[in-house]
């Protein structure tokens, strides 16, 4: 299973707008990526884009990410973090003017 999260009301970017559009939603994106390790108790932070995106098509592609993945329980004094690594792949639809994100499968991410 991957998880993915779409942005409605989203053209086709070039290089340069995609790399801009994902900086500007960077919270949407954090709460995607936090899917991923909400079943450790932890949320996604301060991504980072690894490589710029590489476009298959001229509707889609994949880039990779890295982020912070913290951990943090007040009533146990927990406050921590590690370093994780994605590969996200994309998708443009023209028709109904959208981006989609899909995520790694679990299997491959766990």
């Amino acid at each position: 299973m991957q998880e993915n999260w779409k942005f409605k009301n989203t053209a086709r970017l070039s290089l340069e707008g995609l790399v801009s559009f994902l900086e500007s939603h960077s919270q949407e994106f954090g709460i995607f990526l936090s899917y991923y390790v909400r079943s450790k108790g932890a949320t996604a932070e301060n991504i980072r884009l690894i490589n710029s995106p590489v476009f298959k098509s001229p509707d889609s592609g994949y880039f990779s990410v890295e982020f912070d993945v913290a951990y943090f329980n007040l009533c146990l004094g927990i406050d921590d973090r590690e370093k994780e690594k994605m590969k996200i792949s994309f998708h443009f639809d023209e028709e109904i003017t959208e981006l989609q994100l899909i995520g790694e499968d679990w299997q491959t991410f766990a």
